[in-house]
């Protein structure tokens, strides 16, 4: 009875040592879980909606993600008496979570969730955005890129 129990217990350990081993981090790589953004969405292309702001009716949204991680932003806003579009190009950088896109810019927003066929502009701090307008924040995706 003894040598049995001694048996069992050695499998078990041989059986959590080899799970656990088995385990790997892709951290700070696009080699992402499965069911992400990043690689299960066509999530080039390009994005667009009007979100609430300050003045204004609200401020009226452009983003093109391009698959080499740079886009081009524009914004102008709605209603305002002085109509100008600001145009902002650059690079982007995906979380470690494979689902959220930080735009490196200043002046602007630059976190978003990335769906499928829509972008949905975070907080400062990259969280979703709650209340009553929160699905105002939401882009639409109006052109499709292929891979290259």
């Amino acid at each position: 009875m003894a040598n049995r129990l001694s048996y069992i217990h050695i499998l078990v350990g041989l059986a959590l040592i080899i799970g656990l081993g088995s385990c790997q981090s892709n951290k700070h790589s696009h080699i992402y879980d499965i069911h992400t953004s990043w690689d299960s969405v066509s999530w080039g292309g390009i994005y667009t909606g009007v979100v609430p702001a300050r003045r204004g009716l609200g401020t009226d949204v452009q983003i093109v993600l391009n698959y080499d991680e740079t886009f081009e932003l524009s914004y102008r806003t709605v209603g305002d008496k002085i109509d100008s579009t600001v145009t902002r190009k650059g690079t982007f950088d995906w979380d470690d979570t494979g689902q959220i896109i930080t735009l490196n810019v200043d002046g602007f927003p630059p976190h978003y969730w990335v769906g499928s066929n829509e972008l949905t502009q975070l907080d400062k701090k990259g969280k979703r955005i709650t209340g009553k307008q929160a699905e105002n924040y939401e882009l639409k995706k109006i052109v499709v890129f292929d891979w290259p």
